[in-house]
């Protein structure tokens, strides 16, 4: 069998960057991070990256933020209490999507994983997705 080789772009230009600690809840019977931990992590920064510029899932320019799809790419193990950053970029912007990407580091800026997180966005008032906020844009721009 062959698996085709997945490519996810490094977040470049960066417009967002925090550190998060691994915490024990995050540990697998494997005595590291476990998929589904990594995914909440990078909703964590996620978070984070929105509330830095003042916006938030349930209102980010008058929209739901709502995601499509995850892609995750493991490159190496993580363990508690290691601290990682995670550098985010815009990826590609649709008339009906927007990619976050990010890339995951350790203490040693080892890349642990790279993420895509492609988001859509429903109007508050109507319930019908709608194009992404103006903001994405005027960030893409900014950096």
């Amino acid at each position: 069998m062959s698996f085709s080789k997945h490519v996810i772009p490094l977040p470049s230009p960066k417009v967002f960057e925090t550190q998060i600690g691994v915490q024990i809840s995050a540990i697998n019977y494997g005595n590291h991070v476990g998929y589904d931990a990594m995914v909440s992590l990078l909703h964590e920064a996620q978070v984070q990256f929105l509330d830095h510029y003042h916006y938030s899932e349930f209102n980010i320019a008058g929209c739901y933020l709502l995601v499509q799809k995850i892609e995750v790419i493991y490159k190496k193990e993580v363990r508690y209490r290691e601290i990682l950053l995670f550098t985010m970029g815009l990826g590609e912007t649709s008339k009906a999507r927007q990619e976050l990407l990010f890339s995951v580091q350790n203490a040693e800026y080892q890349e642990v994983c790279r993420a895509r997180i492609t988001l859509a966005f429903l109007d508050h008032h109507t319930k019908t997705l709608v194009s992404p906020p103006t903001f994405f844009l005027e960030l893409k721009m900014a950096v």
